[in-house]
């Protein structure tokens, strides 16, 4: 561990942070957000700062880790005094605290600011000017110390929840910070990923580091030595014993041993179920198999699962399991590669050809082949004199037909109705506010789907007192609180009367009251015969509201439980820790913690894993994905020629290829310049499937600029007439040379792009511009806007991605419908988005602050490059164009 004995401007005894009196106000005074809160914060201790949404706890935490300054009072960080009402800010003072005092957010995406591991937790020190052969050994050691060693030279946006939150506190140990202060770490994450954070700060913690952290979780507040309760903006408890008010309700089961450990009453849903007399399924996955692009492994693979009209149904498991893949494809977004979907007899998804004919073959009835039929028709006449053998067999054939064949996607008018029936409520209800008042947001979806002015009322109502926010009908979504604008959200799907509700991770960062109302909810619904289906990773709802659980894992598993006997929904629980122990054992088990501890310490020092060989076979390690991750990496930098390029040699040689290409005006240049991107292709080992998949829509952006030329060129021999354009043979000529141009332009880019990460591409041009500072040109703030700009362009994409489906499923589109609707729509779209760049932005404000980066500042730069001969070959090649070109030109 790094262990730095920090420098004090005065006697600071054992107080880390000391607060007196101090106020905050967002409103210049009109309210205060803090008001007079007073503590203390002792070095080496853990404290739990605890409270209400909207109480003033991520405000504090703000204060604490020297992000914000106050309005009031006098703030003492590190030792220093920073904050008094006789002095105010002390700008110098604060710097000095940031660098003693380390901050981790809610969500890990919005603090880090690269494109890899070992860059992003280099971040810091390159900022405090570390030497760099100094930085390499901190780099080593901080992973190390958070078990993330093997992925450092991982993705960090490929990585789980809980591995992006232990890279972001290993950037913040990189920076020698001896207290981490940590604003809800655990909110969106399972509870192997929350069991990985809490078991990085235990180690901490054994090591001296001071933890403040901002929590819901009661079960992660027991092990603490020090409680502060917020209640709006004033500190109701502080001290060292129990909360007098414990976090009611805002546990998590899911880390806690079972009260009865008797085998429940629980039943493979395909091997009969106790509710094998319900309803007509509501929703049914059959053979059902998706993959991401580019990605190895499927995200679901082979899932069938039916689920009856009526049910509320828990979807668990850890994160990247599959539990929102599921939801997507249900709610029509994604569309699966094999498989059927089907909604209340709608067919979302399902082969593009029947196999009936390879059936009928099989079958003893020896009835015609008709390839042509659409899948899902009856069986034709005769085909029921088919032995029972002959239809096990048929049966047989149907199922490897689902797996194999590949899936049509449902038309428009099909998915237009499938959002009629299911509702589909986000992780992030902010992507789903679209309006200026919350009466206006829920009555998007009514609106869309053209009711008249006295419905759209009557469902805006009736939304509104279901989700218990009657009153805040006219406030603005972006006043409320996280669990207003989460019942904002559900209350916006709800008032599209959907028969089947798909709520992702619906009370995760909420308090025990916000949490309750959204079961109220659920239950009103459930009354109401709608469809439940609930992603959670917490087992309370899961036994409090789930008729059925559907387990996401390697296979997925799906228990029923029968509704009516209560009882037996406690007992549950201990079949769910048999299960999957791995999800449900317990966090304060003295036992469980030292396992952890044994196994991340061997994997730290580079021995064999500890854990039974069973348990690591059965629940696959994040650790070794990220391994695997990391090795993918390292083995396509060593083995690509292009990748192992240094980045200035590689971005100046790139840029002066496709620059050459503009100047290329006949086809032996063109052939040179061919020839030369086909190489650099090869020898980058891009598959040209993906390569094609990148560049597909530029290369039909300038087919179609250059078919412009046709019309427009008019000298040569006339070759066709259409009215008063005449098309020449010096016009096709033009037209064919200015594509072939642009597409080398394109493909070199994808390649550059491809084989260099965005930390190595700005370095270079970092390093390029480096003689412009004699100018007085900011070279490095150039260099770093086009770092974050690559990290987070993507982040904002997603992001309006993420607001398109969300008022798709809401009725809105902005690729059909008439041009005053989709105007409508675009409008929709453009409110959250700017509200989404602005909250990213002012996140990427506070992670800078909190890694210390400065404008202006003397920074260090741990990467080092050398030119070696594959970079003097590849000059080579790019000198040799050149001369190509310039001797066909003549």
């Amino acid at each position: 561990m790094n262990d730095p004995s920090p420098t004090t401007d005065g006697p600071a005894g054992d107080d880390v942070i000391a607060l007196d009196d101090v106020r905050f106000s967002y409103d210049g005074g009109a309210t205060w957000a803090l008001d007079g809160i007073t503590l203390r914060v002792r070095r080496g201790e853990r404290c739990c700062l605890v409270g209400a949404n909207g109480s003033g706890k991520s405000t504090l935490s703000r204060l604490m880790a020297a992000l914000a300054a106050p309005d009031g009072g006098t703030v003492r960080l590190a030792g220093r005094t920073v904050f008094s009402d006789a002095d105010g800010a002390r700008p110098d003072a604060y710097r000095q605290a940031r660098r003693l005092i380390g901050a981790v957010f809610q969500n890990p995406a919005d603090q880090i600011v690269t494109t890899t591991v070992e860059d992003d937790v280099a971040f810091g020190p390159e900022n405090l000017a570390v030497p760099a052969g100094e930085i390499g050994e901190r780099i080593r050691r901080s992973l190390a110390d958070v078990s993330m060693g093997d992925a450092r030279r991982a993705d960090p946006t490929n990585l789980s929840g809980g591995q992006q939150q232990r890279v972001a506190i290993a950037g913040q140990l990189a920076m020698d910070s001896r207290t981490l202060v940590l604003d809800e770490p655990t909110a969106m994450l399972d509870p192997d990923a929350r069991l990985e954070v809490l078991a990085t700060l235990d180690r901490l913690q054994e090591h001296g580091v001071t933890i403040v952290l901002v929590t819901h979780h009661d079960d992660e507040i027991r092990p603490t030595d020090h409680v502060v309760r917020l209640d709006h903006g004033h500190v109701v408890f502080d001290g060292t014993g129990a909360d007098p008010c414990p976090v009611a309700g805002a546990g998590d089961p899911a880390v806690r041993a079972p009260e009865d450990t008797g085998a429940p009453v629980t039943t493979p849903l395909d091997e009969g179920s106790p509710f094998d007399d319900a309803p007509a399924p509501a929703v049914r996955f059959r053979h059902v198999t998706f993959g991401y692009p580019d990605a190895e492994i499927p995200a679901i693979d082979d899932v069938s699962v039916t689920i009856r009209r009526g049910e509320t149904v828990a979807l668990i498991g850890h994160n990247g399991s599959g539990k929102t893949t599921f939801a997507r494809l249900l709610a029509g977004l994604e569309t699966p590669q094999h498989g059927e979907i089907a909604v209340d007899g709608l067919v979302v998804a399902a082969p593009r050809r029947s196999p009936l004919a390879a059936l009928r073959r099989t079958a003893s009835a020896g009835l015609a082949a008709d390839n042509d039929e659409p899948y899902g028709n009856d069986w034709p006449k005769g085909t029921a004199a088919m032995s029972p053998r002959d239809s096990e067999v048929a049966d047989a054939a149907d199922r490897e037909w689902l797996r194999r064949a590949p899936s049509r996607r449902a038309g428009r008018r099909e998915r237009r109705e499938l959002h009629r029936r299911v509702g589909y409520v986000m992780q992030h209800p902010e992507r789903q506010l679209f309006a200026d008042t919350v009466a206006d947001d829920v009555a998007f979806g009514p609106k869309s789907w053209g009711l008249s002015g006295d419905d759209v009322h009557a469902r805006v109502v009736e939304a509104l007192e279901l989700a218990g926010i009657l009153d805040l009908a006219d406030r603005r979504p972006g006043e409320l609180s996280g669990g207003q604008r989460r019942l904002a959200a559900i209350a916006g799907v709800l008032a599209c009367r959907p028969s089947v509700l798909v709520m992702d991770e619906p009370t995760a960062g909420l308090d025990a009251a916000a949490r309750r109302r959204i079961h109220d909810v659920i239950r009103q619904l459930k009354l109401q015969g709608v469809t439940v289906l609930l992603v959670t990773h917490a087992m309370d709802e899961v036994s409090e509201l789930a008729d059925r659980i559907v387990l996401f894992g390697a296979p997925p598993r799906s228990f029923a439980v029968t509704p009516d006997k209560p009882a037996r929904k406690t007992r549950l629980r201990g079949r769910l820790q048999q299960v999957n122990r791995r999800h449900l054992e317990g966090a304060n088990s003295q036992r469980h913690w030292q396992e952890r501890r044994a196994r991340a310490a061997a994997l730290a020092n580079g021995q064999p894993d500890p854990a039974p060989a069973a348990v690591r076979q059965a629940a696959p390690s994040f650790d070794r994905v990220a391994a695997a991750s990391s090795q993918e990496s390292s083995t396509n930098e060593r083995f690509s020629w292009v990748s192992s390029l240094d980045p200035r040699v590689k971005a100046l040689g790139f840029l002066v290829l496709m620059f050459s290409a503009f100047a290329m005006s006949s086809w032996w240049a063109v052939l040179v310049g061919a020839v030369v991107a086909v190489g650099l292709v090869a020898a980058s080992r891009i598959r040209p499937s993906r390569l094609l998949r990148q560049v597909h829509a530029f290369l039909a952006l300038f087919l179609v600029m250059g078919l412009l030329n046709v019309f427009v060129v008019r000298s040569g021999t006339p070759l066709w007439t259409i009215g008063r354009f005449a098309i020449t043979d010096d016009g096709v000529d033009t037209a064919l040379l200015y594509m072939a141009r642009f597409s080398i332009v394109i493909v070199l880019g994808a390649v550059m792009l491809e084989t260099t990460t965005p930390t190595a591409l700005t370095d270079a041009f970092g390093s390029l511009l480096s003689p412009l500072r004699a100018l007085h040109v900011h070279a490095q703030e150039i260099a770093l806007v086009l770092s974050l700009a690559l990290r987070f362009l993507p982040t904002l994409g997603a992001e309006a991605k993420a607001i398109v489906e969300a008022q798709g499923c809401r009725g809105g589109s902005v690729d059909s419908g008439s041009p005053c609707r989709r105007m409508r729509a675009m409008c929709a779209v453009v409110v959250p988005m700017f509200a989404a760049a602005l909250r990213h932005a002012d996140n990427l404000s506070l992670a800078l602050d909190a890694r210390c980066y400065e404008e202006g500042l003397d920074r260090t730069h741990w990467r080092r490059y050398h030119v070696g001969p594959r970079d003097v070959a590849f000059a080579g090649i790019v000198a040799a164009q050149i001369v190509a070109i310039v001797l066909l030109q003549l």
